[in-house]
């Protein structure tokens, strides 16, 4: 779904704790995906990484009244099984007070991303460890219930990705026996879904391959259908999500199968990818260091019609070629719009901390989609 790349950047927001007079707990926390305020039916989500704490934290005390779910990225399941904290992780309460003070929902991101010091990458292994056994699947849950409750979260995004199809069946269980767990003490189950435009299709062997998604509508309250990462591999630069593979998988999941569209939180992204023509490595870019090079090289970056994203080329002083491709308010303007016409009215967004500052400027749960940007106007100006 993501890739993680640690920031070591510190921003003060002096005296934002004032506003935090004291602990509101909702009265009846958020069910079935419903937001706290008034938003017309529009729900905004986002992530606060711990790799990048200061400047998530910056981003969503600037923009609070953007969002009504906010989520931490705080937690991961180890080789055993049990819930840990990652070492660098962030503590939430702060975060959740005030959250809970702007009748914003706070779900914990529950992720199978090992620890940065223990290296490695989604790890199907210690999840199927955990949901081929009905016993060690009830004590996860437990777990589960426990933390939430002892942090005062609202709920839960499952966040297990990676999955090979010989999972499927056992997920579909967990998910639904979670769903029971939690659902009972008056809390939310969001579960992080891979985009796919059929079912097995070889070339989409993501972790999609896990997820019956029918039947998760049928026991999850949203399902964060992670939009992006079209072109995620070495050697191959393109869009981190076109809007003509957009519509593919909209026309599939969103419209082909029966599920209820109030169920998605569509998962744009607010990241780029950097490919090397020498190593042929690929790497995640934020918006902010993106520009960074455009300022430094002088370029002039490219906006794709077609493809809705923009993106920039240039050779280093070792005759290697970098292409980049990013994402900014006029790329998630017009994508929001594609959304709206397939009546998806549910927004989450991977992540904040380094995004572009305007797209906030436009975007809340009243405001609708950010505007696009003028013809001729330059992007990140």
């Amino acid at each position: 779904m993501k890739w993680l790349v640690p920031t070591l950047l510190v921003l003060v927001v002096a005296g934002v704790f004032t506003r935090v007079t004291e602990y509101k707990k909702f009265a009846s926390p958020p069910q079935i995906g419903s937001a706290q305020p008034d938003t017309d039916g529009i729900s905004f989500v986002t992530w606060l990484p711990y790799w990048d704490e200061e400047n998530a934290k910056r981003s969503f005390y600037e923009n609070l009244k953007s969002f009504t779910h906010i989520a931490t990225f705080n937690h991961w399941i180890s080789e055993s099984g049990e819930i840990r904290r990652y070492k660098d992780s962030y503590d939430e309460r702060g975060i959740i007070e005030l959250a809970h003070s702007e009748s914003i929902a706070v779900l914990a991101n529950l992720a199978n991303l090992p620890d940065f010091s223990e290296g490695g990458d989604w790890d199907a292994k210690r999840v199927g460890e955990i949901i081929f056994d009905e016993n060690r699947r009830r004590e996860h849950i437990g777990e589960i219930v426990d933390l939430l409750n002892e942090q005062e979260y609202n709920g839960l995004v499952l966040d297990y990705e990676a999955l090979g199809g010989e999972m499927r069946d056992s997920f579909t269980e967990f998910v639904h026996e979670l769903a029971e767990a939690l659902h009972t003490e008056g809390m939310t189950l969001g579960v992080a879904v891979h985009a796919k435009t059929s079912e097995f299709d070889p070339n989409e062997d993501n972790g999609s391959h896990a997820q019956d998604i029918v039947e998760l509508s049928a026991a999850a309250d949203q399902l964060y259908l992670m939009l992006f990462d079209q072109h995620n591999q070495p050697g191959t630069p393109g869009p981190v999500g076109s809007i003509e593979w957009m519509r593919e998988v909209l026309d599939y999941m969103v419209v082909e199968l029966p599920v209820d569209r109030s169920r998605f939180f569509v998962s744009l992204p607010l990241f780029g990818y950097k490919w090397n023509s020498c190593s042929g490595a690929i790497r995640g870019i934020e918006y902010n260091e993106t520009q960074s090079v455009v300022d430094e090289r002088k370029l002039l970056p490219k906006w794709s019609m077609s493809d809705g994203e923009w993106s920039l080329s240039y050779v280093d002083e070792s005759g290697c070629q970098h292409e980049i491709w990013y994402n900014d308010k006029q790329s998630i303007g017009e994508k929001i719009e594609i959304l709206k016409e397939y009546g998806i009215s549910n927004y989450s967004f991977w992540r904040i901390g380094q995004e572009d500052d305007r797209i906030w400027q436009s975007l809340s749960p009243l405001g609708g989609a950010p505007q696009a940007i003028r013809p001729g106007e330059q992007p990140g100006k």
